[in-house]
């Protein structure tokens, strides 16, 4: 018996390229070299083109107008007067794989290792859309639905189906599958609004948002390729080891060359059915089959049970078998419909509250895991291709429960363990009782003992630890003195000799030369006496601030006082430092600011950071004071227009340990205390100092002061 018959074209038995279904109720065959319209109505086949320069990949008959892909990277189109347009689409070799005229009027063209879409309209104008962001995942499938949406399937790593959004004119996600399953759609079909996807890795469901497998790739090892409904609402899926129609979602028929394939292979865009018949494309040519031909019964087969361990024959009679709970047997099943090969066997365990079913090929384990108790079993026969389950071979299994597995069996178990636990433990608690007296009164001795010993033990530990308190207080005190008497031996050797010996140099001079100098330059070498003078004071005068705080012995005598007249005072001060370079002092603090500080530690703060800022300011530049206050806390900024510091610089400024010290724009030296002298006196009298500056920017020094007592 035959279900399939060869569609005879003169190309013979030739690999078929693409099977579809035109819109005149006919079916297009596409060989390499040529494309025959088949009629099922009047059982012919007509030539419609021959290629003779290239391969054919793809046919599509609409409207009377066939479209055509080839090898070459073209589409030919052909209206039905003979008249032929080719439409060049890739100058760089990419393969087109299939197209689809939509309802719209348009061409969607989609290739072979690309996931570039190509949309041809009716002026063949391109529009070009990309399936994923990964260029080498191609579309499995291009379709439209009865809405005219178009969609678009692909791979579970991007998105397994994806429908076109004119809106955003972009592809957009409707499902994105799972990474773990790696999912390659090959074919698609939208039924009943549930979308069904043949891939190489099974037959999956998407039913609204749920996605799920109906049928594994494990069947014969299997890449379902194409996948189509017929009218009785089963499912023809084609694979490269077979052909297959599921029913009802479940059930298989299985069909391959004894069944009249041309080759169990099913090529991709080759599969067709028109109401009941069904049109498969094969290596080896196409095939037409009628679904609605009246399938033939099975026979009912014959079982046979053995043991699971020796193989030993297992006796029974009556269809009943009885074995006991944990046991399993072998069923082997056996139909005298020949080929026995091509047979697929049911087997059901119907059970109170249990229902199983499992298909098997010739025989299959049974038993093992069930509850004791009765369940009816069922096995069935079918043969591949059009054929009919077989009437059920029936019989009973009683699973009896072992004795030792009973309730009574298992009360029995409990009450003597219990017994001998209590025995037992009596025993044991008369030993222990004797025991524990003994030790009672050794233990009480031994504890008067040891809480006396301990005693002795927490008051030495509590002098050790007070002891070691006040050696570490003293040892951090012991490093401070000795980062202090380095730093002092350090100005007093290096930065405070030599103002001096600057100041002998050139009293020197003017000792020698007095006679012979000018009024000029006797008053130049003046000016340079008084600045280095001026400069020693400044270091003695921070080196004396710094050393009493280090020692804590500078008393805080805090007072409200007027920040404004403050900072007039020490500009005045140093009004001839600043004129030396030109450098305008500009205060444009609020004359009404009052904060509440110790006033001479601020003067010596604000000094500084005057100072520091003429030191670094170029000829002819500005420094800007400026406050600011809210509900409790007051300050000033001082912002120069000097060279700026690095982040680097910034991290050091305030830190002994890293102290580095630059020159300023006349080659101005220090030591760097200034400035920490402005930290330690600004931060103990309550307030907080930063910096902000960048390389060519300058520097802004802000001094935040309370405005009053902190109890108030």
């Amino acid at each position: 018996r035959q279900d399939f018959q060869l569609i005879k074209t003169t190309e013979g038995n030739n690999y078929v390229q693409s099977l579809t279904e035109t819109d005149r109720n006919t079916v297009l065959i596409s060989h390499g070299t040529a494309v025959f319209e088949y009629s099922s109505s009047e059982g012919s086949v007509k030539e419609l083109y021959r290629s003779v320069n290239s391969n054919i990949l793809f046919a599509e008959l609409r409207n009377n107008t066939l479209y055509i892909l080839n090898d070459i990277e073209q589409l030919l189109i052909i209206n039905s007067n003979g008249d032929a347009k080719t439409i060049s689409l890739y100058p760089n070799g990419i393969i087109p794989s299939s197209l689809l005229p939509d309802s719209k009027g348009n061409l969607w063209v989609i290739f072979y290792n690309s996931s570039e879409i190509l949309k041809i309209d009716k002026d063949f104008k391109f529009s070009r859309y990309l399936a994923s962001g990964n260029p080498e995942l191609s579309p499995g499938k291009i379709l439209e639905d009865e809405n005219g949406d178009i969609y678009i399937t692909g791979f579970s790593k991007d998105a397994i189906l994806k429908r076109f959004d004119s809106t955003v004119q972009k592809f957009i996600p409707v499902q994105s599958g799972s990474d773990k399953s790696r999912l390659k759609v090959n074919d698609a079909e939208k039924y009943q609004n549930n979308w069904y996807f043949a891939t190489d890795s099974g037959l999956y469901k998407l039913s609204g948002t749920t996605l799920t497998r109906l049928l594994s790739s494990d069947l014969n090892n299997s890449n379902f390729t194409a996948l189509e409904f017929d009218a009785n609402g089963s499912i023809w899926l084609g694979s490269n080891r077979g052909f297959y129609r599921i029913e009802h979602e479940k059930f298989i028929l299985g069909f391959d060359e004894s069944n009249g394939l041309p080759a169990r292979t099913i090529n991709l865009n080759s599969l067709v059915v028109q109401g009941t018949e069904v049109f498969a494309g094969t290596p080896n040519g196409a095939a037409r089959f009628t679904s609605s031909v009246l399938s033939i019964n099975t026979k009912k087969p014959f079982v046979i049970l053995r043991e699971r361990f020796t193989g030993d024959l297992f006796a029974w009679s009556d269809n009943e078998v009885n074995i006991y709970e944990g046991e399993s047997l072998i069923l082997s099943a056996l139909s005298t419909s020949y080929p026995n090969k091509n047979m697929i066997y049911e087997l059901v365990i119907n059970g109170e509250n249990f229902l199983r079913e499992k298909h098997f090929n010739s025989e299959t384990e049974f038993g093992y895991g069930l509850e004791p108790g009765n369940y009816r079993i069922y096995v069935r026969a079918k043969k591949n291709g059009n054929y009919n389950w077989s009437e059920s071979f029936a019989f009973t299994l009683n699973i009896k429960g072992r004795w030792y597995s009973s309730w009574l069996a298992l009360l029995l178990y409990i009450l003597t363990a219990f017994g001998l636990i209590y025995a037992g433990s009596y025993v044991v608690s008369l030993r222990v009782r004797k025991e524990n007296q003994k030790l009672e009164s050794l233990v009480k001795a031994r504890t008067e003992e040891i809480r006396h010993k301990n005693e002795i033990l927490e008051s030495q530990n509590s002098k050790i630890e007070k002891q070691y308190a006040e050696l570490q207080i003293l040892l951090e005190q012991l490093k401070e003195s000795n980062l202090t008497k380095n730093k002092l031996f350090s100005v007093i050797s290096h930065d405070l000799k030599n103002p001096f010996v600057a100041l002998l140099g050139i009293s020197e001079l003017l000792l020698e030369d007095f006679d012979d100098l000018n009024d000029d330059e006797k008053k130049e070498f003046i000016k340079k006496i008084n600045n280095s003078g001026r400069i020693t004071f400044s270091l003695v005068e921070n080196l004396l601030n710094w050393a009493r705080s280090q020692t804590n012995r500078i008393s805080i005598n805090s007072s409200h006082f007027n920040l404004r007249s403050l900072y007039d005072e020490e500009s005045a001060i140093l009004s001839n430092l600043a004129a030396e370079k030109n450098v305008r002092i500009l205060n444009n603090t609020d004359e009404n600011l009052i904060v509440f500080a110790d006033r001479h530690m601020m003067s010596s703060v604000a000094r500084n950071i005057l100072q520091n800022a003429i030191k670094y300011s170029p000829l002819n530049g500005k420094i800007h004071i400026n406050s600011f206050s809210d509900t409790n806390f007051a300050g000033v900024s001082v912002t120069d227009e000097g060279s700026g510091m690095t982040e680097e610089q910034v991290s050091k400024l305030f830190s002994l340990e890293k102290k580095t010290v630059t020159v300023g724009t006349f080659n101005e030296k220090g030591t760097g205390l200034g400035l920490l002298i402005c930290k330690e006196f600004t931060e103990a009298n309550g307030g907080e100092i930063k910096v902000e500056s960048a390389p060519g920017s300058g520097s802004t020094f802000t001094i935040t002061l309370p405005m009053k007592k902190s109890e108030e």
